[in-house]
This record gives structure tokens, sequence and C-alpha cells, in this order.
């Protein structure tokens, strides 16, 4: 199943943005995450994270780059900030990679490294 490269970017802001219902329609169960200060989780734990944590409220993506391999599998590389209320922006450089199958493309993998 094709998927353009808008919608890639498109998934990856809804994950940041909305709330477990996106991470429940995009990551798959096999999913792989690290964030820092927390370690490894995987699709139910970053749910279960997620569930009651205040939303982001303002996205900002650049330094991006996305690299297809295959007809299945893309990887997405970008640099975020992200703000909420009157707290200090979270800035971090991040990778994620989807997979596409039958069933439409889902995240596999995501990690994120803290800047300074």
């Amino acid at each position: 199943m094709a998927i353009t490269d808008d919608n890639l970017w498109q998934a990856e802001r809804r994950l940041w943005m909305e709330g477990a219902a996106a991470y429940d329609e995009l990551v798959a169960p096999d999913c792989v995450m690290v964030f820092p200060g927390i370690g490894t989780m995987d699709r139910a734990g970053a749910i279960a994270g997620i569930e009651n944590a205040p939303r982001w409220q303002e996205l900002d993506i650049s330094e991006t780059r996305l690299v297809r391999f295959g007809k299945d599998v893309a990887v997405l590389a970008y640099r975020a900030e992200a703000r909420r209320g009157d707290d200090p922006a979270y800035t971090c450089h991040c990778s994620s990679t989807y997979r596409g199958a039958d069933a439409g493309w889902h995240l596999i993998q995501h990690q994120q490294t803290v800047t300074d």
C-alpha cells in the first residue's frame, strides 16, 4: 500500500499533537520506542503514558529528512521543538521508522535525543 511523504509527516505530527487514539491507530503492536529519561517502551507502555498526559500545544518540525527503503519502509529524521503552556520548549532530534502493509502504514520505531 503506497503512502505519500506528506501523509507520513502528517502521521508523525498526529503522534505528537493528538492523544492515545492516534497511537492506537498508528503505532504497530511490535513498535520499539526510546525516550530520554524514560528509556525503552513498547506500544502499550507508550499509550498508557500519554493517556492522561497533557498534549503538546505547538510543534515545530525542522531539519527534515525522509528516506525510503523499498516500497514498505520509510525513515523520518528531524528536529522537533514542542511547547505547552508556559513550560520551556522541549527540543530533540528524532527518528521514526514506518512499515507499510495491507493494513496500512504503522510506526515500528521511534527515538528521541534531547538537544542542549
